[in-house]
């Protein structure tokens, strides 16, 4: 278990016993402490929710077929910023996420238009 016994420190334990009045820890220093669940980490809950959501860190397995491609865009600074304040207020789920809906509906509406037969006049978007 991992402690947090000020805003800004942590240190590892062991949980005793657990009684109405909190949880009793032995921490590594030998000291023991009776603390809140709520200052408690359990790591092997930690791990095995990270290891289910499977992000993209070193020693995760790789999707077989990728469905997503990195890029590099060039967005004004001030549509960026509002993406992020969009996200961080809850109206879409997060910039990426709102940039690929957008993109996604607007090129169906090219191509349910029938305007997509012209898109290929351009050199620079042929050779991409």
């Amino acid at each position: 278990m991992r402690v947090r016994t000020d805003a800004r420190e942590t240190e590892r334990g062991i949980v005793r016993s657990v009684r109405e009045g909190g949880v009793d820890v032995e921490l590594s220093s030998g000291a023991f402490v009776t603390t809140d669940v709520s200052l408690l980490t359990n790591y092997s809950r930690a791990a095995r929710k990270a290891w289910r959501a499977m992000p993209k860190r070193a020693g995760r397995p790789r999707s077989e077929t990728p469905t997503k491609k990195m890029v590099s865009l060039r967005i004004d600074v001030d549509v960026w910023r509002l993406l992020a304040q969009a996200a961080e207020l809850g109206f879409i789920p997060s910039r990426e996420a709102a940039v690929n809906s957008w993109l996604r509906e607007h090129l169906s509406q090219l191509f349910a238009d029938g305007q997509a037969n012209n898109i290929f006049e351009h050199d620079e978007i042929r050779s991409t």
